[in-house]
């Protein structure tokens, strides 16, 4: 499995932020990805599309509107 970032790496903490997701190297879809906040270590998660892609918001949840 390989895991690709897709937006520039030195954005994340700072809203959206994509992946593509590839298994024998072509995208992988339908899997549940999860990661970590950026500053206050909550979970977030997504599910990849038809061609691997999935799209996280790694931003502070302190940051975040309501």
């Amino acid at each position: 499995m390989e895991i690709v970032p897709l937006d520039d790496i030195t954005t994340i903490g700072n809203g959206d932020f994509q992946f593509q997701v590839f298994y024998v190297n072509e995208p992988f879809p339908g899997i549940d990805v999860w990661a970590v906040r950026v500053g206050d270590d909550s979970n977030v998660e997504g599910v990849t599309d038809e061609e691997g892609k999935v799209t996280l918001n790694l931003t502070d949840s302190s940051e975040l509107s309501e």
